[in-house]
């Protein structure tokens, strides 16, 4: 009966341990999933940002071009 006692005190201190590492996992996988969305966001952000700035430099380019053509002494 003693043995019984101390291998179930065991069964449940392990239980302990792994229902603790359970959750302690879900908070890392939580965690990792919330700054992989939120990397996401800031890369669409970044992206969209940059074909902005690449259309911009674009049409200054293309005004440039049209000042050089009409003015050769620039």
């Amino acid at each position: 009966l003693a043995r019984s006692s101390t291998a179930l005190e065991k069964t449940q201190s392990d239980n302990r341990v792994l229902r603790s590492d359970n959750a302690l996992q879900a908070t890392v996988i939580t965690t990792q999933a919330f700054n992989f969305n939120r990397f996401n966001q800031v890369a669409e952000n970044a992206s969209r940002l940059n074909s902005l700035i690449d259309a911009g430099i674009e049409k200054t380019v293309i005004e440039y071009r049209e000042i050089l053509r009409y003015e050769k002494n620039c």
